[in-house]
Formats: structure tokens, sequence, C-alpha cells
């Protein structure tokens, strides 16, 4: 809390450039800023170009030299994003020439020539998607092939790699994320081990998430107000989980893609509570849509965002895999 206090009076000419170039307010930064806009930003510029440049833009005290590394940065993630967008495309295509793959106990794939910076964001996706873990090989001509891995919980990544560390020139990381570094002529031996002590992990692993909820809230409770006192227990994360509402007998009238520019996995939400007043909830990668005229409960995440300097109240549906 204190920390974003002064992220938030910060005179720092560099944060101040990059948060004004991504649209976002300084004046009201919170974890999510830090997570989402921040954090991305500076991480880019290691991934796939020189990691001296976000020392450089946090250092600096001169305005114009804040403002060039700033979109230095900003072109670097956008870069980012548009080649790992690339390498998921090839990976979809990989699952649909080949589905077996995405039934194993882990999914693994190796490729030629892949974008070693961006191997862990696509194998995050993979697991997320496949509730499995995953594990992307990037080959390089005559050289040793690099790997990243992303897991879900139940899943020790790490202690599964590192349990095939005789195959390994190197490797390192933590229960939900690993890399290592492996001879080309070893992945297939490394890839049966490696499902062989994935299958041993996962016959532990619970096959249901229970969703802790916090409290049950009447739709007439859910307001600015509420979204004003929960935010005084920010910041959320690891730890300190953002609190599960629970809200019951809405009911469903339609659903949007919540862009209007292109396609999306997410949709909002309107539905009308039990004094016919319609409110409106985003669930993000929504799933199955309850039909219109169809009675639910829900689970939810309330907060509050600023459109064009205007307090809103925002309901974010939650999805149990996200509150654990």
């Amino acid at each position: 809390q204190r920390g974003l206090r002064v992220l938030r009076a910060t005179t720092r000419s560099g944060l101040r450039a990059m948060l004004e170039l991504a649209g976002s307010d300084v004046a009201h930064a919170d974890e999510v800023t830090v997570s989402y806009v921040i954090a991305p930003r500076l991480n880019a510029a290691g991934r796939l170009n020189d990691a001296t440049l976000g020392v450089r833009l946090l250092l600096t005290r001169n305005s114009a030299e804040a403002d060039q590394i700033a979109q230095q940065l900003e072109a670097i993630n956008l870069d980012r994003q548009a080649r790992t967008e690339a390498l998921w495309s090839q990976v979809m295509e990989r699952l649909r020439q080949d589905s077996d793959i995405a039934r194993r106990p882990a999914i693994v794939l190796e490729g030629e020539a892949w974008e070693a910076g961006v191997l862990g964001p696509v194998a995050s996706r993979l697991a997320h998607d496949y509730d499995r873990p995953a594990v992307l090989i990037a080959h390089t001509l005559g050289g040793i092939s690099s790997a990243s891995a992303r897991s879900v919980v139940g899943v020790d990544i790490h202690a599964v790699i590192a349990s095939q560390r005789q195959l390994l020139v190197r490797e390192g990381g933590h229960p939900m994320a690993a890399g290592f570094a492996i001879k080309r002529e070893d992945v297939a031996a490394f890839t049966a081990g490696l499902l062989e002590a994935v299958a041993a992990q996962a016959v532990t692993r619970p096959t249901t998430v229970e969703l802790q909820v916090d409290a049950e809230v009447p739709w007439s409770e859910l307001g600015l107000e509420l979204a004003r006192a929960l935010g005084r227990l920010r910041p959320y994360g690891p730890g300190n989980q953002e609190p599960c509402l629970v809200a019951r007998a809405a009911t469903m009238v339609r659903s949007e893609d919540v862009s209007r520019k292109r396609e999306t996995n997410h949709r909002r939400l309107y539905l009308t509570t039990d004094s016919g007043e319609v409110v409106r909830v985003i669930w993000f990668n929504a799933g199955d849509l309850p039909e219109a005229g169809e009675t639910v409960d829900l689970a939810l995440r309330v907060g509050r965002s600023l459109l064009r300097g205007e307090e809103r109240l925002d309901l974010m549906l939650v999805r149990s895999e996200e509150h654990t």
C-alpha cells in the first residue's frame, strides 16, 4: 500500500512517460497497473532486446530521454505481443494436426527457430487452457535447444524437470514455472521421462477446485460504496486474494462481446435482479453462457474504475480456478 502511494506521486520521468504512453493514469496506479502495464514492458526488453533499457528508464531524470526509452519499450512490447500470437498460432496448428498431444499428462512441443523470449507466455496460456503442464522447446541450428515450462496447481513442474537432470545441460525454476537447456538428441528420452513423472504427480492432484466464498450479499448492496470499502484491502494478489462475493437469483437478459472492434473470448452479461434493476457483469474468457430468462447465482469480484473522470462500478465473474 505504501509503495503504491509513492508510485502515484512519482516524479521519475521514465515511469510517468511509460504510463502516459500506455494510457494509464499514474495518479490512480494500483497493483493491476504494476502487473499489466509496467511489468510487461520492462520484461519485454529483456526477452527480445536489452534489459538495461528498463534500468535506464527507471533511472533517467531527463524527460526527453524518458520519452524516447518509453517509446522503445512500447514498440518492443507490441513486437513481443505479435511474436507471442505468431507462436501461439503455430502451436494451435500443431495441436489441430495431432490432437493426441493435448491428451497426454503434459503438453510437450518442439519447433525449429521458435522465439525463445516468448516460449514462456505461450506455455502459460497452454497450461491454463488445457489444464495441464506445458513445455515448449526451441531448437537452433547446431546449438543447444532452450525450453520453457509452465504448470498447474498440483504438479511441481520444476521437480519433474529436475528428475530428468541427467539429460539436461542446465535447468532452474519453481513449482509453477521452469526453464532448461537440452541437446536435441536427448529430447525424446526427456519427454518420455517427463510424461511419466507428471502422470505420477497428477494422481494426487485434486480433480475439482473448491470456490472459496467470503460472503453472500444482496444485489442492493453491490454498489460503489461497497467497492470503495473493499478497495481499502488492496493491493490484492497471492497471500491477499480479492474477496469473492455471491449474489443470488439474477435473470439472464443478454450478452455481448466486450470489444466492439474485434472478436474476443470476453463477454459482458446483462441481468435483472429481484428488484428489477439491470446489472452488468464482465466474464473474462467466458464459458457456456446462460440462456436468456435463466436464473443464476453469481460469484463476483467488486471493483471500480474511472471512465472519462467518472467513477464506475465493475462487477466481474469469478471462475473457481481463479480463486484457489
